[in-house]
């Protein structure tokens, strides 16, 4: 394999990368069992569109009138 070793590491990582996007990054790390969120952060990978695209989406909701 190119000289790569597989160890069961290389599943999690991959896994944990898969659902970040899927899940909220609090819930993410309690699945993941780290205690900081800094480990956490190794997994979020976010586009900037992305974020810019869930920041107007947050305001929009925010803006709604109540």
């Amino acid at each position: 394999m190119g000289g790569e070793e597989l160890v069961l590491y290389n599943s999690r990582h991959t896994r944990l990368t898969e659902l970040a996007p899927e899940l909220p990054a609090g819930l993410l790390q309690d699945v993941a069992g780290h205690t900081t969120f800094q480990m956490t952060r190794r997994y979020l990978h976010t586009a900037k569109q992305t974020l810019v695209e869930k920041l107007r989406e947050a305001q929009a909701r925010l803006d709604q009138p109540k």
